[in-house]
């Protein structure tokens, strides 16, 4: 007996990767190009959080922070 999961995309791994390894929060700068990852993201709502930032450098830096 073979069961087939269901196909994911990128946005979807990602999530369920970090999730995997603890993560609760994600800061990024908002855009066209993430929209499978903000998807994802309502799929796991509360858990995880996206936190939006102006510029990428701010965000790597709130990251750092909430991680320390």
């Amino acid at each position: 007996m073979q069961t087939t999961a269901k196909p994911r995309n990128g946005g979807q791994i990602l999530v369920a990767a970090l999730r995997v390894h603890g993560a609760d929060t994600i800061f990024g700068v908002p855009g066209e190009s993430a929209l499978p990852i903000f998807d994802a993201l309502l799929d796991e709502r509360p858990a995880m959080r996206f936190i939006v930032c102006r510029h990428e450098a701010n965000a790597a830096h709130m990251a750092e922070a909430d991680a320390s």
